[in-house]
């Protein structure tokens, strides 16, 4: 079994390729760096509304294998990697 270690990112995300399916947000690919990463699969969601605007996070696996942690504030139109967990 391999250690699982997880940095905090905490940086803009330059593009975000998202599809709205079945109620759902469903994120393709993600651009950070000048690197695009395309999404492997989507693992959860979920919104905090203690904050305002609202912040809708997310985890996705992307196609190097490492799952990322994304996030999404409502009224600032603007995604971020939160965090990164490596194999």
């Amino acid at each position: 079994m391999s250690e699982v270690h997880e940095e905090i990112i905490d940086e803009p995300l330059e593009e975000v390729i998202v599809r709205f399916h079945s109620n759902r947000i469903e994120i393709l690919s993600i651009l950070w760096n000048r690197r695009l990463l395309k999404v492997e699969k989507n693992h959860s969601h979920w919104i905090d509304r203690s904050l305002q605007p609202p912040l809708h996070g997310f985890t996705v696996e992307v196609d190097t294998g490492d799952i990322l942690e994304l996030a999404y504030q409502e009224a600032q139109a603007g995604w971020r990697i939160e965090r990164l967990f490596l194999q």
